[in-house]
């Protein structure tokens, strides 16, 4: 029976949105699953010391922002937050505050 729900959600959904714009909702909604993800790791690489690698998390973060497509959604508040933090840590090296400005 589950089964069969979601089939008829689906199916509903494909019938709101022509293929191409479904496609690229559900590409938009995976892609969001990921962010907690690399802010996850970003903040593994701050705590062991590997900056460069946090750096590169925080660079993705800039080209998503300045991406047209909506990709952040509601994960815009734990980014800030966490580039606050970031940013007023005293014991990361002045290039990786910097580059979370």
């Amino acid at each position: 029976m589950a089964i069969f729900s979601v089939t008829a959600e689906v199916g509903f959904c494909s019938s709101l949105f022509s293929s191409v714009d479904f496609s690229y909702m559900c590409a938009q909604i995976k892609f969001r699953q990921f962010i907690p993800s690399i802010l996850n790791v970003a903040r593994q690489c701050l705590s062991s010391g590997d900056e460069d690698v946090a750096i590169i998390a925080f660079e993705i973060f800039d080209e998503l922002i300045e991406s047209p497509a909506p990709l952040l959604g509601d994960s815009v508040k734990s980014i800030v937050q966490f580039s606050l933090e970031v940013c007023s840590s005293q014991n990361l090296e002045s290039n990786t505050r910097h580059q979370v400005r």
